[in-house]
């Protein structure tokens, strides 16, 4: 599922999602940002180290098919440095919300043992 994150009102990145985790409601996927995106102010681990200050910051995500993505949080780890890779978490996407989602996707129907 293609999505936007947004903070303050400003796009900061896109990600394609693909269900992590069934039971829990997490998605993830690699994070493209854009010019907003900053990582001391976005990323809740920067190559490895935590920034604890930056967990409670409220990032928006938006589904181009569903609209806005009711979630707990959004968490996501910079290794831009060390691996030239981004990724993000999306967690506790509520049910019926996450079947919706990701019904057709491989790891869900795979969890659930569907063919």
């Amino acid at each position: 599922m293609q999505v936007e994150i947004h903070h303050g009102g400003k796009l900061i990145g896109c990600s394609h999602l693909d269900a992590a985790d069934p039971p829990m409601g997490v998605a993830t996927g690699f994070f493209e940002p854009t010019t907003s995106y900053d990582p001391k102010i976005h990323a809740g681990e920067i190559d490895g180290v935590h920034q604890p200050e930056v967990y409670n910051l409220t990032l928006v995500v938006n589904s181009l098919m569903h609209g806005k993505i009711e979630c707990h949080s959004v968490f996501i780890e910079d290794y831009s440095e060390s691996l030239d890779e981004r990724h993000v978490s999306i967690l506790a996407i509520p049910y019926p919300d996450y079947e919706t989602y990701f019904g057709d996707y491989p790891a869900y129907k795979a969890y659930w043992n569907q063919s």
